[in-house]
């Protein structure tokens, strides 16, 4: 077998295995007028196996789709506007208001399909529109995905609608948009006639980037809980869904073994990562102390310098959350003494491509509500949300700190969480755009096969079957603990699943 044939096969093999688990499907929503050819929607999901959810509805229910979908299970939202009434320029007006205001769209390539065809009253002939101008259409901020492509086949609207659709169900993963829809035989003749950015744009694309959630939940000595942290882990999960980010869940995990991953992140090659987030919820104590369930850590000797001692990352923006207690001192009783010992802590030995994110100060414990989580978690995830591939990191640690002031626990306290980072004038984009899924996934396999830590009892394994798009794997010890009930929360299939 040729090297051509080699990667042929590997890419449809991706195609098939992948498209559900990494939430890799094609949202295509087909909206008529007036209950107009119907058979153009039937017509275009045949061609689609797995990879497609359909709707075909009026107008009203495919602007409610777009309002108030979260759309975690797709890659690609495509709208095919049937020109069957003059109202369709009005139409794409609203679609693309709804698509600006859904910050749950601003990460999936977005494709509108708009013919300048029009049917006359009568419907006994065709009359053709102008074809929109750029500067009539607004992209808005977080449109940066959004083509648009005008059919200017006068008469054969709706079949080039369905040619255009047909070639994204045949095109293969690492095609891109433009690729697969460039004018020629093929697909006819379409004109692009808005796109609002210049990097390539993939139907079945992730962000380049892997983010590793480790929260310890159940202790022994004494035997407790930290109650609240799994809203922390589903805060965490939720975000990185929506940012396409692929994550690995581990669950209460024990010294050997948050060793044995600090190892595997040490030495394995994270090509083609631009981004790595580590995030870890667990006890702590000063001096960089953080607890497992039979022993602690330091988080610099352990976590921070094993990860920059990896190669592969070196040009990798990566950012190590600490969410855990650093201290005796509660800020709610702290005397002016207690507040005097709190200095600020040294960043020397930060590489310039790591940001390292206390939850609170050094020698301060770290507030944890039962029922919410904690506090740095939420507001991290709040602003998380509302930032994009432009914003700096160090902005997001200021709105944070903002967030934290306004708690009563934090009353007086001008720094309230610890953003380290030892690059002036460095910008650090931990967000970055989709890319080409191909090579991501190909990391995301061969993470699979050889990440040390495996699920070792019944009850793990049922919780993988629970698994949404982006759980790599878990851990959960086997330990005398309800561990069951707490991993059904993070992995609800019922959480990623639109009423659209």
């Amino acid at each position: 077998m040729s090297s051509q044939d080699e990667t042929k096969e590997r890419e449809e093999k991706l195609e098939d295995e992948h498209i559900k688990k990494y939430g890799l499907k094609i949202k295509l929503l087909v909206l008529h007028c007036r209950g107009e050819i119907s058979e153009l929607g039937h017509k275009i999901a045949e061609n689609f196996k797995s990879n497609l959810d359909y709707v075909y509805e009026g107008v009203q229910k495919i602007f409610d789709c777009i309002r108030y979908s979260k759309f975690l299970q797709h890659s690609t939202l495509m709208i095919v506007i049937n020109g069957y009434c003059l109202c369709y320029i009005h139409v794409l007006e609203l679609i693309l208001f709804l698509i600006r205001n859904n910050e749950y769209l601003r990460y999936k390539s977005k494709l509108i399909i708009l013919n300048n065809v029009v049917r006359c009253p009568c419907r006994s002939r065709f009359r053709y529109i102008r074809p929109l101008e750029e500067t009539e259409l607004n992209c808005g901020k977080y449109d940066n995905t959004i083509i648009f492509f005008n059919d200017v086949q006068v008469e054969l609207d709706v079949a080039q609608c369905y040619l255009v659709c047909l070639l994204i169900a045949q095109s293969k993963p690492r095609e891109t948009i433009a690729q697969i829809l460039t004018p020629g035989e093929r697909s006819g003749k379409h004109e692009c006639i808005k796109k609002s950015t210049n990097v390539d744009l993939y139907f079945y694309n992730i962000n380049p980037a892997l983010a590793i959630i480790v929260n310890n939940y159940y202790f022994t000595s004494p035997q407790q809980v930290r109650e609240g942290s799994e809203y922390d882990v589903l805060n965490l999960m939720r975000e990185l869904k929506t940012a396409r980010i692929p994550f690995i869940l581990i669950e209460d995990c024990d010294r050997a073994q948050l060793l044995q991953i600090l190892e595997y992140i040490e030495r394995k090659d994270f090509q083609p990562l631009k981004s790595f987030l580590f995030f870890i919820m667990s006890h702590g104590d000063s001096n960089d102390i953080i607890y497992t369930h039979d022993g602690q850590l330091n988080i610099r000797t352990d976590v921070v310098e094993k990860i920059q001692a990896n190669p592969s990352l070196d040009d990798v923006e990566t950012l190590i959350v600490l969410n855990a207690c650093r201290g005796p001192i509660d800020l709610e009783y702290a005397t002016c003494g207690d507040l005097e010992q709190i200095k600020p802590s040294d960043a020397s030995h930060l590489k310039r491509n790591t940001i390292l994110l206390y939850s609170v100060p050094d020698r301060v414990q770290s507030p944890r509500c039962p029922r919410e989580g904690c506090p740095l978690i939420w507001s991290f995830c709040q602003n998380f949300h509302r930032s994009d591939h432009t914003h700096d990191i160090r902005i997001i640690g200021d709105q944070i700190n903002s967030d934290l002031q306004k708690m009563y626990y934090f009353d007086g306290v001008d720094t309230c969480s610890e953003l380290l980072t030892n690059s002036k004038g460095r910008p650090h984009n931990i967000l970055k755009l989709p890319s080409n899924a191909v090579t991501m996934l190909e990391l995301i396999d061969s993470i699979l096969k050889d990440f040390p830590i495996s699920r070792k009892n019944s009850d793990a394994d049922d919780c993988h079957k629970l698994q949404t798009m982006f759980h790599i794997c878990g851990t959960l010890n086997e330990r005398k603990f309800p561990k069951l009930s707490i991993v059904e929360k993070y992995f609800n299939t019922n959480l990623d699943v639109d009423k659209y």
